[in-house]
């Protein structure tokens, strides 16, 4: 009988023990994770600015407008990358812009917040104008096509851009997430070598332009009475307008570049539609669609840039077809290249380098048969 009491008591004990165990436990337990509350994590955002040569020569491009007027813009979209929360897979979750005036550097820690789960994050990088975010060069409503805004503009390194993508689990643990950013664009840029040649030639046609001038002048004269004593009607025309001139000889003999611009033309499609999530372009405009404008440059005594363009381009090698015009201050075009075909890589430079100033066209592109086409001494990476 008192083996059955003892037991009796351990067994109490026993229960007393356990509840209080029990009761210990439901005090110290982990709270509730709410997987739809927005947790906050860095994006690490890392970028590959470098143009390296692609083919031809080098060179160093400068930027076509001041620093001051642009600034960078980040347009960051997460997609459920798996049915949650009521998304469906590859919708869109949120999406957010951030704009910074410093425009010397492009890498940025982002401040972003998810709820838990499984997504995929794009960013697009861009500039526009200062103290702005609405779109300048490219309309980014739809990460599935990003096209350009308004009218192509060519000659302007602000028009570069940068794609990056990254798969990741967002846990309660997620603090920082890195993104690798690259450029999906190719560059070219035109040099012509004829340039001496150019400005020689400009001046012939301005001393004829003057003789002629002052031959009907002076027919004129004879007809008239004579004018003031002193007065020199034979001069050689100045033509400076600012400080992108050349002077040959003596201060009379002036050419001013700001007097003539460079018309480039796509003779071939040029894309025109960027697919962020594929990574590719998925439009282009049609042949002969797309032009841009720029101002000569000088580079030295024998060469000058005539223009550049950014283009949007697939991981492939690809090619665009361009002819290039000029014309002078009274709107006459005084030369004509013939189709240059530019192969592109993406983020490389392609330098094509021609007698592009003193190509003649008497209708058409491309005539002329002392022009030789771009050189084609290749330095690929």
């Amino acid at each position: 009988m008192r083996t059955i009491k003892h037991i009796q008591h351990i067994l109490v004990a026993m229960v007393a023990i356990c509840t209080t165990l029990f009761s210990s436990c439901s005090v110290h337990e982990w709270p509730t994770i709410d997987p739809e509350r927005p947790y906050p994590f860095v994006l690490h955002l890392d970028y590959s600015t470098e143009l390296p040569l692609y083919k031809v020569i080098e060179h160093t491009a400068s930027r076509a407008a001041a620093a001051a007027s642009y600034d960078v813009r980040y347009t960051v979209e997460a997609y459920a990358a798996e049915p949650m929360y009521g998304y469906s897979a590859n919708q869109l979750v949120k999406r957010q812009v951030y704009t910074f005036d410093d425009v010397e550097t492009l890498n940025r820690d982002l401040t972003f917040e998810l709820a838990l789960g499984h997504y995929n994050i794009f960013v697009w990088t861009d500039y526009v104008e200062a103290g702005k975010e609405e779109h300048l060069f490219y309309n980014t409503d739809l990460f599935r096509g990003i096209i350009y805004n308004g009218p192509h503009e060519g000659c302007n390194d602000f028009r570069d851009a940068f794609v990056g993508s990254l798969e990741a689990e967002i846990t309660e643990l997620t603090t920082d997430l890195n993104i690798s950013n690259e450029r999906p664009l190719a560059k070219f840029n035109l040099v012509t070598t004829d340039f001496d040649r150019f400005v020689q030639h400009i001046l012939e046609l301005e001393a004829e332009r003057a003789e002629a001038e002052a031959e009907a002048e002076k027919n004129k004269e004879q007809d008239e009475p004579q004018q003031e004593a002193g007065i020199d009607r034979m001069f050689f025309p100045t033509l400076v307008m600012g400080d992108n001139i050349i002077a040959v000889g003596n201060p009379s003999r002036v050419v001013d570049l700001n007097d003539y611009r460079v018309v480039v033309k796509y003779m071939s499609n040029m894309p025109n539609e960027f697919h962020v999530m594929r990574n590719e372009p998925i439009d282009a405009a049609p042949a002969g669609s797309v032009s841009f404008e720029c101002d000569l440059r000088i580079l030295n005594d024998t060469e000058a840039e005539l223009g550049f363009d950014y283009v949007m381009v697939s991981k492939n090698q690809m090619m665009v077809r361009v002819a290039v015009e000029v014309y002078d201050y009274r709107n006459e075009k005084i030369s004509t290249s013939k189709v240059i075909d530019v192969p592109l890589v993406r983020s490389h430079l392609t330098t094509i380098r021609a007698n592009f100033l003193t190509a003649k066209s008497t209708g058409g592109v491309g005539i002329d048969p002392s022009f030789e086409g771009p050189d084609h001494i290749h330095y690929i990476d």
